[in-house]
């Protein structure tokens, strides 16, 4: 069409969907832990009764950060992602 500029069409790095919060730089290079299962994970500031934010594929390792008295524990992947996660989803290494 004339008079309409179309902007070029941009695919985003899959770290421009996390939040900042979320996203460790530089990722680990050691981990402590495996998922042993698909396991859903949630951002800080999400609640685990919501909606995941996503989920860590079976096997993903994991550096294990803190391990909270509800069930839960923080862990970092191989791409920096800093999540939530079940503790009982997690197997040491």
């Amino acid at each position: 069409m004339q008079g309409i500029d179309r902007p070029e069409a941009e695919v985003l790095e899959e770290d421009s969907l996390v939040p900042g919060r979320n996203y460790i730089r530089p990722a680990p290079t050691h981990f402590t832990h495996r998922v042993d299962q698909k396991e859903p994970f949630a951002y800080a500031g999400s609640t685990t009764d919501s909606t995941p934010d996503g989920n860590l594929p079976a096997g993903t390792e994991v550096l294990l950060v803190r391990e909270d008295p509800d069930g839960y524990s923080w862990v970092i992947d191989g791409r920096g992602l800093y999540v939530r996660v079940r503790t009982s989803a997690l197997r040491a290494r």
